[in-house]
């Protein structure tokens, strides 16, 4: 159920609010996600006007899944020069509404300019799987060599590290 609520806020003002979650005795076990968002409108520039979120996750008994949990990946890359290879990470989510993913790219100083790009954002549907992909594409100057990289997952307030993996480059 989505509901919404408008707030005028004076300039350094703040609102209070209590939100009260009642769990039906019939729910199926389960994470069940309660997302609460802010988007400033009005005389605002337009920077401040991207919508904020925040997740709470009520878990009702004993689910047999994960959250969210990494299926697989990144796999090794080895990519020619001006060439172009993927880094894909899987991951699913086992909570009974939709989540937005976020990804970042961690690699070394050197590389950011041709692994991109540095975040990448998914919503993953209720109970299924969403790919994260970062494009490597070494330029054609670039001095072969070998460098690593891996990929860090936020979602609802958890954080999932995947492994380091080999770039090389030819």
């Amino acid at each position: 159920m989505v509901r919404r609520r408008t707030y005028d806020l004076l300039p350094r003002g703040y609102r209070e609010g209590v939100i009260t979650v009642r769990v039906p005795d019939e729910v199926v076990p389960g994470h069940y996600p309660v997302r609460v968002q802010l988007t400033l409108t009005g005389d605002v520039p337009p920077a401040w006007r991207q919508t904020v979120e925040d997740v709470c996750v009520i878990t009702v008994g004993d689910p047999d899944e994960e959250l969210v949990s990494l299926v697989s990946g990144p796999h090794d890359i080895v990519v020619a020069r001006g060439g172009t290879a993927r880094l894909t990470a899987t991951v699913a989510i086992g909570a009974r509404a939709d989540l937005p993913v976020e990804a970042h790219l961690i690699s070394p100083w050197g590389t950011w300019e041709w692994i991109s790009p540095d975040s990448r954002g998914a919503v993953a549907k209720a109970g299924s799987s969403v790919d994260v992909n970062f494009d490597v594409t070494p330029p054609p100057w670039l001095t072969p060599g070998t460098w690593w990289a891996l990929i860090r997952v936020g979602c609802a307030g958890r954080l999932l590290y995947t492994h380091a993996v080999r770039v090389a480059v030819e």
